[in-house]
């Protein structure tokens, strides 16, 4: 429980960027979703929220977009079945490709993108990165939705040695999360910083906090359970609280 605890004190202080104004957004109806479902376009850290699915993490408490959606109370809906566009090793090119049909067969009013990755892993240089991910955005908020950026989590750690970027990736990888956060300003745009909470503050090697990844890579629970949170933060600034009420009061069960 001591792992939890670190983690939720880590989301007690919300840095500037991550506060989310209520009425700026009521203000904007370009910045407002039309519903409350929420779809998740990423790689394998996002196909790794399928929690409708028993072979894989999201039953084993490593769904950030579980805990989301738990800890926002009933604010938004996602259905990992219908709305985790999630596919391991993808690329932002890859993301890209198959962003039209996912669009097209889902409704949901609000897409978050976590992407980057595997793309400077791939050595992809950051121009590049940027452009894709211009084309992504562009494409969602065209659609009518709400695009929604992670700003990228760092990789790798002092255990897992062999997921650090190199140091030219991780000059690459950089330039992605420093273009992420001026998004903020583009209508039609989110962005929610995940990396302050996840980096080792001035690694020199760009690395994770040990613990928060299986691997160096994909969110362990405590890693999840941080992700989750920051989330659920802007979830809860833009979405209104949906209590659920019960349609009877009659005792079903001891009559």
């Amino acid at each position: 429980m001591g792992a939890y605890r670190n983690a939720n004190a880590a989301l007690i202080t919300v840095p500037e960027a991550a506060r989310y104004d209520r009425h700026q957004v009521a203000q904007f109806p370009s910045m407002r979703p039309s519903n409350n479902r929420v779809a998740c376009l990423g790689d394998s850290r996002t196909f790794g929220c399928l929690a409708s699915d028993a072979s894989n993490f999201g039953n084993s408490g490593q769904s950030w977009i579980s805990y989301a959606c738990q800890f926002s109370r009933q604010r938004v809906y996602h259905d990992p079945a219908t709305m985790n566009f999630g596919v391991a090793g993808d690329t932002l090119a890859q993301m890209l490709a198959r962003l039209p049909a996912a669009l097209a067969g889902c409704d949901a009013g609000l897409w978050i993108v976590w992407g980057g990755t595997n793309s400077a892993n791939a050595d992809v240089l950051a121009a590049d990165m940027v452009a894709t991910a211009t084309a992504i955005r562009d494409m969602i908020v065209n659609a009518g939705r709400i695009c929604v950026f992670l700003d990228e989590a760092p990789r790798g750690d002092s255990t897992f040695t062999s997921l650090r970027f190199t140091a030219a990736r991780l000059l690459n990888f950089h330039g992605l999360v420093k273009w992420f956060r001026t998004q903020q300003e583009v209508p039609g745009c989110y962005v929610i910083p995940i990396h302050d909470v996840l980096a080792v503050a001035n690694s020199a090697t760009g690395d994770t906090n040990v613990g928060d990844t299986y691997d160096g890579l994909h969110q362990a629970g405590v890693g999840a359970f941080k992700l989750g949170g920051r989330v659920s933060t802007f979830f809860n600034s833009i979405y209104p609280e949906r209590p659920i009420l019960c349609d009877q009061n009659s005792d079903l069960y001891d009559a």
